[in-house]
């Protein structure tokens, strides 16, 4: 008798590979529209390059949940990969089918996943943002609230740098004199591994703009 691959997932897989409760719960949900779409729970003699395409199929052409309508594509391309680790698994260990046929790696096309369209603010849109925090009034952290608020917009506008790297820069990873912040490999999501913000004329002077005349340093006007 061949073995299920929901016992294979619980009893193999999930101990060895150390997945947590939610990932085997994911896998689950996987192969219970695997069973759906077979008719009877998937066993390892259903893995199959031409049965998995065409269950890739139905699953994003079926309605599963009203409430949610089709499946998005990214969570194809997670059921997708799902029954592919699970297949790779069993190959990689020689595993044989019930015929006694080895099990080969899966070779079916994997679901298109579309990249997001980057959003950005328009120019008129920073400015009325930079605007705003100039005009912030009370303090933050001791400082005037002014400068805060408007040296971080600069700081992401003028390095475009993601907000987690621009909050997890410390004083070490400041450069006055050369006008730089220093953005760490482990704190930036970047095509470089360590790299350097040079801020322009603008934001070097951005504390003295966002003061304004009627300032004062300790937030009081």
């Amino acid at each position: 008798m061949t073995m299920r691959l929901r016992e294979l997932l619980v009893d193999r897989v999930a101990p060895l590979k150390n997945l947590s409760d939610r990932s085997v719960k994911m896998y689950e949900s996987t192969l219970d529209r695997f069973r759906d779409f077979l008719g009877h729970e998937p066993t390892v003699d259903d893995l199959d390059d031409l049965t998995a395409a065409k269950f890739i199929r139905w699953r994003q052409s079926t309605v599963h949940d009203p409430r949610r309508g089709l499946i998005s594509p990214a969570s194809l391309a997670k059921d997708s990969a799902h029954l592919r680790s699970l297949w790779t698994w069993l190959a990689k260990k020689r595993w044989r089918r019930s015929d006694g046929e080895l099990i080969e790696f899966p070779d079916y096309a994997r679901p298109r996943v579309p990249k997001p369209v980057p959003k950005a603010y328009k120019a008129e849109e920073l400015a009325r943002l930079v605007e705003a925090a100039r005009h912030r009034r009370g303090l933050v952290a001791g400082k005037p609230a002014a400068w805060y608020w408007t040296t971080k917009l600069q700081a992401m506008f003028q390095t475009g740098e993601r907000i987690g790297a621009i909050l997890a820069i410390r004083w070490a990873q400041v450069d006055l004199e050369r006008h730089t912040l220093t953005f760490l490999a482990a704190t930036r999501i970047s095509r470089d591994p360590q790299g350097d913000g040079k801020l322009s004329e603008e934001g070097r002077n951005l504390g003295k703009k966002a003061a304004g005349p009627q300032q004062r340093g300790d937030g009081r006007e």
